[in-house]
């Protein structure tokens, strides 16, 4: 878990399905240090859930994060974007990305 007052990354199971949640911020100032503990979760898990339910500031920064997870790494990994604030969800679609939801 992250001590940075911007972010907070808590690893845990929901049943047997590995879920990697992040809370308050992803945006400019924490997209490198989420990157760097999404890749460490990685390196587990090859298939996992990625919780974005207590995200209080989504920027473009944090939007191309999750593109580049979806998009770029589909191949070696599978990652389901799970519970997200409708409000940040509509953020994300309104911007061309609502590929990121899709299983």
């Amino acid at each position: 878990m992250s001590n940075n007052n911007i972010i907070k990354i808590k690893k845990e199971l929901d049943g047997n399905n590995p879920v990697l949640l992040i809370e308050k911020e992803l945006n400019y100032d924490n997209v490198q240090a989420a990157k760097e503990e999404i890749t460490k979760f990685m390196e587990d898990f090859k298939e996992f859930s990625l919780e974005l339910s207590n995200i209080e500031n989504l920027d473009l920064n944090g939007i191309q994060l999750l593109h580049a997870l979806k998009n770029k790494l589909q191949d070696r990994v599978h990652i389901k974007i799970v519970r997200i604030k409708e409000e940040l969800k509509n953020i994300i679609v309104n911007s061309g990305f609502e590929y990121i939801f899709e299983k």
